[in-house]
């Protein structure tokens, strides 16, 4: 917000705070429905792509935002895209997992999957931002947007659930 919009210091605190609200209120909302609607159907999959496409879609947004108002609707999106992926993605792991006796191994295997790319962004992140010259969000966004399209892309491939 420092760089892309110019806010100072001491305004970027009140808009971070509101932006994080939102995507938490849009987070529990996504979160209520996608479990709902993913356990009426009875189906996971397109939830899950789905909801990694809305993702991608609010990384886009992030991308190209230009004001704090489509800031906020893009956090919005994420927090929603989130929070249907969040227990549609869980709900397909339990159904694949192979052995319910090692169940909490299995869900350790699936805590990486989930931990290591969060751990490999701020690797990434330097290369990315440094593109074109330095502070380049776009960029950083935009990889964020093609891992989530890529990632909800794989999950089709799960044969067993669907």
């Amino acid at each position: 917000m420092m760089d892309r919009l110019g806010y100072s210091d001491d305004a970027v605190s009140a808009k971070v705070l509101v932006g994080t609200l939102a995507m938490v209120v849009a987070t529990v909302t996504g979160s209520l429905l996608g479990g709902q609607l993913s356990d009426r159907s009875g189906r996971r999959k397109p939830y899950v792509l789905g909801s990694s496409l809305v993702m991608a879609l609010s990384l886009a947004l992030l991308a190209a935002a230009q004001s704090f108002g489509m800031y906020v609707v893009a956090v919005i999106v994420f927090g929603l895209g989130e929070g249907l992926y969040l227990p549609v993605d869980l709900a397909l792991a339990a159904a694949v997992l192979p052995n319910p006796d090692e169940s909490a191994k299995d869900m350790g295997v699936l805590n990486i999957g989930n931990a290591l790319p969060q751990s490999l962004v701020p690797i990434a992140a330097p290369a990315l931002l440094a593109i074109g010259g330095g502070g380049n969000y776009g960029a950083l966004f935009l990889f964020g947007a093609i891992a989530a399209v890529l990632g909800a892309l794989a999950v089709q491939f799960v044969r067993s659930v669907k």
